[in-house]
């Protein structure tokens, strides 16, 4: 389970602009209050998730002649990371059995046949989980809102976010 809740305290940060006009890059429309105006930045994390990865390993070894030994395996796994939207979407990342298929591969020689001088080696292939971080970042638990107001009052303590 991934509950993340980080923000600045109180909620946002503000930037008061005493007697200047707000010109909308967007809109290209020009406004302001008795005093000016303000902006109100909403930067945070926040969302709850979580997910279950499942695996298979299988591994066995034979002994093909009497120096040379094989061992031989594969890991399957199933991961499904869900967004931190589920309202929006259910999973951001999500692979099946057949996407993650690690074989793996090792061999020990006898060198001398006595057990005291071997060589050995491996091969395999791997695979990292998907952190929830990514998922965080892109599936909907950061975000900036920004939002401008007309600044109609000098109580700045007054403002709404």
């Amino acid at each position: 389970m991934n509950n993340v809740n980080l923000g600045y305290p109180g909620g946002a940060y503000t930037f008061i602009f005493w007697d200047r006009s707000f010109r909308s890059s967007v809109t290209g429309q020009t406004g302001r209050g008795a005093y000016g105006y303000y902006e109100v930045d909403d930067v945070r994390t926040q969302g709850t998730t979580g997910a279950a990865i499942k695996n298979l390993y299988i591994q066995d070894k034979w002994t093909i002649m009497r120096r040379l030994t094989l061992n031989v395996g594969v890991r399957l796994e199933t991961e499904n990371i869900p967004t931190f939207r589920r309202d929006i979407k259910d999973d951001g990342f999500a692979f099946g059995w057949s996407d993650k298929v690690a074989p793996r591969l090792g061999a020990t020689y006898d060198l001398l046949g006595n057990g005291k001088i071997k060589l050995y080696g491996g091969w395999g292939r791997y695979f990292a989980n998907v952190p929830y971080s990514l998922s965080r970042g892109a599936f909907g638990a950061d975000y900036w809102h920004v939002y401008y107001r007309t600044l109609d009052t000098p109580d700045v303590f007054s403002l709404a976010r």
